[in-house]
């Protein structure tokens, strides 16, 4: 756990390293991950299936050193989420996330409107609730038992109803 958290950062010319590890962490919470792009060559960074019909689909823009999101980057999200919807139909839902230094996109980008993104400050709450997490459960009193492993997720709000709202921010478009 602690080699995935290191991985979790913001660094120009780490996004290989960055997105596998985000797709580990998928597992290590209970959710299902991917690498569409590397898989099959489109699709997003990573999608998550963290509910039976329910997905996250996520750009992973962890190299970016910029203070505004690019209407590239917009534009591949939105991209993505038009992938998922052509992919898995209208029975699943999405939630389009970017994960990205800030929260503002340019003027010129559309965003989806359901768009979530995990700016600098949010990526390092995570680390430091996943920190705190594996420490957690890896006492001898925790690891293993269900019980004590089901509590950690909802204390740390690593669930599917609880993630998103406490680990992404909404956006803004620059006036």
């Amino acid at each position: 756990m602690t080699a995935l958290i290191d991985d979790l950062r913001f660094q120009p010319d780490t996004s290989e390293q960055f997105e596998e590890a985000f797709k580990n962490l998928a597992f290590n919470l209970g959710f299902i991950g991917h690498r569409p792009e590397v898989e099959y060559n489109k699709g997003p960074d990573n999608l998550w299936r963290i509910g039976q019909m329910q997905f996250l689909v996520i750009e992973c823009k962890n190299g970016a050193t910029v203070d505004r999101i690019s209407k590239h980057y917009c534009d591949q999200l939105s991209g993505s989420m038009h992938w998922f919807e052509q992919e898995y139909g209208t029975g699943c839902s999405a939630t389009p996330v970017i994960i990205h230094p800030v929260n503002i996109f340019k003027r010129e980008c559309s965003p989806h409107p359901d768009t979530r993104v995990i700016t600098s400050e949010k990526l390092e709450e995570l680390r430091i609730a996943l920190t705190n997490f594996s420490t957690m459960l890896s006492s001898p009193d925790n690891f293993a038992i269900t019980e004590r492993i089901t509590e950690a997720l909802r204390h740390f709000n690593f669930t599917p109803s609880t993630f998103i709202r406490k680990y992404t921010v909404g956006y803004q478009i620059e006036e």
